[in-house]
């Protein structure tokens, strides 16, 4: 063959082959390609500004190449495409070598409409209508020297929720080394995808693949969202809350081997989010913030469900919580809405849970606050400074955790504690220490049930405890500081005191026992009110009627409580009365004491000494002994009041006794023994010097001038015995009324019976002092009747301000045949001076004939004095009886008027204050008073009434 022939025919190939390279490549690409794309995606329009291929090298450029979806919308562009394939390789490689495919600016536009349809579901409806024969996958023998994706952009933008949301990644960076599909097992593989996202986000992607077939790959991910918001925003009308503000990233290192699924891991792994504000929708007040997030040292194996990390720690998070007016927490709604935007899937799938484990959760210098609006009075809330440290949380709930915590509260009190802790079945150990927790904050949670106000007040607990679901015990000690109780429809004070202080106690449950060491109360302050209407105060502070109460008697063992020593110090108490005619109070102050060995659980001997002042100059005494388990099974009490005021006590001795009192001073020792239910009050009632002033308007039940005059004595002290008696065990025993009922009766037997109780308080046994006897007709003391005198004498000598009236007195019967009796005598005696005779028993038969006959008719006399003789034969009966009944016709023939009656009373009376006038002092005690008749109860004791007056 011609050698020329041959070059012309080599340079004709070549020529037509560049030809075909440089033209009619670019032409194809440029003319028929479009329509081939139209023709295969039913409408997609694809377009090139400008191709170039190089038919010697291979290499294809493409610039400004455009698709757009069947409905002409965009969808994929690119500034520029080239490829460099290195086809002579394959003879030796056996496989395509590409040297280079580079993508510049590619542009991805997805778009989804209002009908929630994705601009690339032209997709899914592309395909023939006959079925593919199912061949053997083999892997391409292709080789990628070098694939890269500079500065791509993937714009997305949602309209099926009405409302625009686009999003912007990029620029999005993607390199791909070496890369061998014929041998697939070839180590040399890499690859890089870099996007920026959002405002400063970027996603890395870095792998090594190490061989297709298996396929096994490692590398490295990092990412960063940039600014949250816009991912965020999303979500926004689905959402209740907004991301605000803040940023997050995560990183890991990974291993893929289809090999051995089972085995892949995400190492290396970190998360971290800083500077989040959480915000609900529409309004500026952070839900919650975060100053920094940092998850490190993690460990992924997503086909075992494991996950694992060496810490997790968060700095500066506040997280803020309300509840509403209606009782609605907002965090809770939030999750609510939440849940309904994003409902869970249902499953019948029984999911293997995930086993997990981080070494260590630290939070540090956080803040947690609440605002309740559900109170009258809206509540705050915080926490600050919260630093927590949680050591061993896993999956397994049986694992132990140490925990500590540390918090302020409310920015004045703080917490903190240590503890071991067990989430299943619960359990616990530690210690916890409060100090100076302001209690006043739970004031607006007790206010819908009591009056009662906790106005200030301050907590502090220093205790270890150990709970497990079958015993709780705690141990420590306790100071309550600075505790004002008021009422809150008056605000006046309840109750306060400076310090209770528990230093130790121990408490256990279900034993439900507290046992505590020593219990000092300082300042102790309490103020009892009784209003107009006879209510104390402490009664009505409940809210709730008494029908809605709960009187179901509570499960378990009752509670128990030992005290070893309760001591009190610097206490008061304020006590106030007006209900009565003038307004009461007093006040008890400096009270100190101390009561050892109380316990509700068992009998032993309780000892208590108390002392404190009253009003200004009073003292009150408490001594004594009980059994505080069963107090009506033994009680030995000794109370005993000093130096009281009495005039401070007139509001009450006005309503019960009906005076005022202008003075005095009232003492008291009571007496409180109870034995079996058994009561028996040994009781003095002491009072010097009592004045007593105006007697109320409508009078007084008493008169109590009287009774007080007969009770005191000369030295102005009145000295009483009050014994009470009675079972406490009865339902219808009530200490006060049977106090009232023993005073009522000394105040009767008072008024009624005077003598008898001056007697009896003196030691004088004759119950007959109330009056002087006389034998008829005479006016002469007899000597019992002086004894009973000077008896008399000696108590109102002691009595200086009672006085004595004498009531002279006659008996109609008695001394009227008396008195005549007298005359019949001085009627003998004036007929014959010569007579010896003092009484008609000493008239002989013969003078009492001879006046006889001068009073007597003689045929009458005569007649007597025969039927006599006939009857007494015997001359002695005869002169007795003869005798006896001419007396008895005579005597009361002898005139006698009233006015000698009244006489021989006033003699009576006088011979009586005559008598006692011998004693010194009794010159105006003794008023003699009008005379009267009487009814002598033999002719020897005619009465002579003695009263006890007031002069």
């Amino acid at each position: 063959m011609n050698k020329k022939l041959i070059l012309k025919s080599v340079a004709a190939a070549v020529s037509t082959y560049a030809i075909a390279g440089f033209f009619g490549v670019p032409y194809l690409i440029k003319n028929i390609v479009p329509g081939k794309v139209f023709e295969a995606t039913k409408g997609g329009e694809f377009s090139v500004e400008k191709a170039a291929f190089n038919p010697f090298t291979f290499h294809l450029s493409l610039n400004q190449v455009v698709f757009k979806t069947p409905k002409n919308t965009d969808f994929v562009a690119m500034k520029k495409f080239s490829c460099n394939v290195d086809p002579l390789a394959y003879l030796w490689k056996g496989g395509l070598v590409i040297n280079r495919i580079s993508l510049v600016e590619p542009h991805i536009t997805i778009k989804r409409d209002s009908n929630g349809d994705f601009n690339f579901k032209w997709l899914t409806e592309l395909g023939g209508d006959k079925p593919k024969e199912d061949k053997k996958s083999e892997p391409m023998g292709l080789i990628i020297n070098h694939f890269a994706l500079k500065n791509g952009m993937l714009n997305y933008s949602d309209y099926s929720d009405g409302k625009g949301y686009t999003l912007d990644v990029g620029p999005i960076g993607f390199n791909l080394d070496n890369i061998d599909l014929r041998d697939l097992s070839n180590e040399n593989g890499k690859l890089r995808l870099y996007a920026t996202i959002n405002e400063g986000g970027f996603v890395d992607l870095r792998g090594k693949i190490d061989a297709l077939s298996p396929f096994v790959m490692g590398g490295s991910v990092a990412f960063n969202s940039g600014k949250l918001y816009t991912p965020w925003s999303y979500f926004k009308e689905k959402l209740p809350i907004e991301v605000a503000d803040g940023t997050a990233g995560f990183g890991f290192d990974y291993r893929f081997d289809s090999n051995d699924v089972n085995a892949t891991q995400l190492s290396k792994l970190h998360f971290e989010i800083d500077k989040l504000r959480i915000i609900p929708k529409g309004e500026e007040r952070n839900l919650l913030s975060l100053v920094s997030l940092r998850l490190s040292d993690g460990t992924v194996e997503p086909m075992k469900k494991v996950f694992k990390a060496g810490a997790l720690k968060l700095d500066g998070m506040n997280f803020s919580a309300q509840r509403s007016h209606e009782g609605k927490i907002d965090w809770l709604n939030y999750i609510e809405e939440i849940q309904k935007a994003f409902p869970k899937e249902e499953t019948n799938e029984t999911a293997t849970p995930w086993h997990y484990g981080i070494d260590e959760i630290t939070l540090n210098n956080s803040a947690v606050g609440f605002i309740d609006e559900v109170p009258a009075k809206k509540v705050t809330l915080n926490l600050d400074q919260l630093n927590l440290n949680l050591k061993g949380f896993q999956s397994d709930p049986s694992i132990k955790n140490d925990l500590t915590l540390s918090s302020r509260f409310n920015q004045s009190g703080s917490i903190v504690l240590n503890s071991e802790l067990i989430r299943a079945p619960l359990s616990s150990r530690g210690n916890v220490e409060l100090n100076g927790l302001d209690v006043s904050q739970i004031d607006p949670y007790i206010e819908p049930s009591t009056y009662a106000s906790l106005r200030r007040g301050n907590l502090s607990l220093s205790a270890d405890y150990d709970y497990n679901p079958s015993k709780t015990e705690v141990r420590g000690k306790v100071a309550l500081e600075d505790w004002v109780v008021n009422d809150s429809r008056d605000d006046s004070v309840l109750l306060g005191w400076t310090k209770i202080g528990v230093t130790p106690f121990a408490y256990s449950y279900p034993d439900n026992r507290l046992k505590v060491n020593q219990l000092a109360i300082d300042g102790f302050y309490t103020n009892l009110h009784i209003d107009a209407k006879k209510v104390l105060n402490y009664s009505t502070l409940s809210k709730n009627s008494a029908s809605s109460s709960n009187t179901a008697k509570p499960a378990g063992n009752p509670f128990g409580m030992d005290i070893v020593k309760l001591l009190l110090r610097g206490s008061s108490a304020t006590f106030s009365d007006m209900s009565l005619p003038l307004p009461f109070k007093t006040y008890i102050h400096d009270l100190e004491g101390s009561v050892l060995g109380i316990s509700t659980t068992k009998d032993v001997t309780t000892f208590v000494k108390i002392r404190g002042g009253v009003d200004q100059y009073g003292l009150a005494r408490i001594d004594g002994s009980l059994n505080t388990k069963a107090p009506k099974k033994f009680t030995d009490l000794k109370v005993a009041f000093d130096n009281l005021e009495l005039k401070g006590y007139t509001p009450y001795s006005l309503e019960f006794l009906g005076y005022k009192i202008a003075g005095g001073k009232l003492f008291l020792d009571l007496g409180y023994k109870i034995n079996q239910g058994k009561l028996n009050g040994a009781n003095r009632v002491v009072i010097k010097q009592i004045e007593l002033g105006a007697e109320k308007a409508g009078g007084s039940p008493w008169p109590l001038r009287l009774v007080v005059a007969l009770l005191e004595d000369s030295d102005g002290v009145i000295d009483i015995d009050l014994p009470i008696e009675g079972d406490v065990n009865s339902p219808d025993f009530k200490y006060g009324k049977v106090v009232w009922q023993v005073i009522g009766n000394l105040f009767t037997k008072a008024v009624t019976s005077p003598f008898k109780l001056l007697g009896s308080m003196m030691g004088i046994e004759n119950d007959k002092l109330s009056s002087i006897d006389f034998e008829a007709g005479s006016a002469t003391l007899s000597p019992p009747q002086v004894e009973k005198l000077d008896q008399i004498t000696a108590m109102l000598s002691k009595r200086p301000k009672l006085a004595l009236s004498i009531y002279g007195g006659w008996d109609e019967a008695y001394d009227t045949y008396a008195l005549k009796s007298q005359k019949l005598v001085q009627a003998a005696l004036k007929k014959n001076k010569n007579l010896k005779i003092d009484s008609t028993q000493a008239m002989s038969v013969e003078l009492l004939e001879a006046m006889a006959e001068d009073s007597l008719d003689k045929k009458e006399l005569n007649a007597l004095k025969a039927s006599y003789k006939e009857k007494y034969p015997e001359e002695a009966a005869y002169v007795r009886h003869y005798s006896a009944t001419l007396i008895d016709k005579l005597v009361p023939l002898q005139p006698l008027s009233s006015a000698e009656l009244q006489t021989l009373a006033q003699q009576r009376s006088l011979a009586i204050r005559d008598y006692v006038m011998k004693t010194s002092g009794f010159e105006k005690r003794l008023l003699i008073k009008e005379s009267e008749g009487v009814k002598g109860e033999k002719e020897e004791v005619i009465p002579t009434r003695l009263e006890i007056m007031i002069p």
